[in-house]
């Protein structure tokens, strides 16, 4: 029974490529998660069709690759994935779709972490540390300067593609990154300065210099800073304890210190002893909030609220997570609204 399942998959998979085919002048797309999916989509516009192979409400860690989702991959001319080993259960995935133009190495296999500065590099790799990732921290969608550098690699890739295209994907990530630069940095700070001036000095030593010391029409630009880090500024600072290392570039670029993890290692469920220790550690730093995920336990971080007094935040990381989360810049508002709500009741908002 099991092998005429499988030859009836495999007489599925090997269907003519046209039997799927995009809508006409349309690319087809498979993202691996909803996150890539959503950028690819600002980039792409009408010019593709994007399905992604994980849910906003899944563990993108984990992932069985049924025979749908094989399918979803078959029938893609390009597959945008995140990267950094973020996915290791793409590789059966793609050797059950048979999709040879989507193999890595080839034209159609496209790594979004390309030019992106991982966090939290390993100083050593050993199984007895948990499911360490090799090649640092794989979730940096949740830094809105990486999503700025992915939308880059997203229309050099699309425009090698179609090149004929090309100042459209040119002109859709412009509009979106201008979006984007608005949500983070607000309007009037966009306006005054520029985003790719302030996007640069954000991710330098030079930025609080910048926004205490450069004045335009008699006011500062730390007084024009809003959108996300305006949002966030009160809570710069705030120590937060997260259940995996989910948190670590949305914590970096707003400037929230991790003081530790629910996770002994990453993968490893939490036991007793560490329980007891990470009560202490929150104690004694006085932590308040411990930030997790809509596909995590909730039993130990109600338990460790219970005895610290913190609050406990379930926060969508992924386009999807929750209803209102329907593309990038949802998220990150959802986010930034939740926390700096917890952190500071009347922080300013834009």
């Amino acid at each position: 029974m099991h092998r005429i399942r499988f030859l009836r998959l495999m007489s599925v998979l090997s269907l003519p490529g046209a039997v799927f085919a995009a809508a006409p002048g349309r690319t087809r797309v498979v993202a691996t998660t909803t996150d890539a999916a959503s950028i690819v989509r600002a980039v792409g516009g009408d010019l593709v069709t994007v399905e992604s192979l994980v849910e906003g409400i899944q563990d993108p860690h984990t992932l069985a690759p049924t025979p749908s989702l094989m399918l979803k991959a078959r029938r893609a001319e390009v597959l945008f994935k995140i990267g950094l080993d973020l996915e290791l259960w793409l590789e059966p995935l793609l050797e059950g779709a048979r999709n040879p133009g989507i193999l890595p190495g080839r034209p159609g296999h496209i790594d979004l972490s390309r030019g992106i500065r991982p966090l939290d590099l390993p100083v050593r790799l050993d199984r007895a540390d948990g499911d360490v990732h090799p090649y640092g921290n794989p979730h940096i969608w949740l830094d809105p300067l990486n999503v700025r550098r992915m939308t880059r690699t997203v229309e050099e890739a699309l425009s090698r593609i179609r090149p004929d295209e090309s100042e459209t994907f040119a002109g859709n990530r412009e509009g979106f990154v201008r979006r984007l630069d608005e949500a983070l940095f607000g309007r009037t700070l966009v306006e005054a300065a520029g985003g790719d001036r302030l996007a640069d000095l954000l991710d330098s030593l030079a930025w609080e210099r910048f926004l205490e010391q450069t004045v335009a029409d008699g006011r500062g630009f730390g007084n024009l800073l809003g959108g996300w880090l305006g949002r966030m500024r009160p809570a710069r600072g705030t120590a937060v304890v997260e259940y995996h290392g989910t948190f670590a570039y949305f914590a970096h670029r707003f400037g929230l210190p991790v003081a530790g993890q629910i996770e002994p290692k990453p993968g490893i469920p939490p036991t007793a002893r560490h329980v007891h220790d990470l009560t202490g550690i929150m104690r004694e730093g006085d932590v308040r909030i411990i930030l997790s995920t809509v596909y995590y336990e909730t039993e130990v971080p109600r338990r460790l609220a219970e005895r610290t007094g913190a609050r406990v935040l379930v926060l969508p990381t992924s386009v999807g997570g929750t209803e209102e989360t329907t593309d990038y810049l949802t998220l990150m508002e959802t986010m930034t609204h939740a926390l700096s709500g917890a952190v500071m009741p009347e922080a300013p908002h834009e």
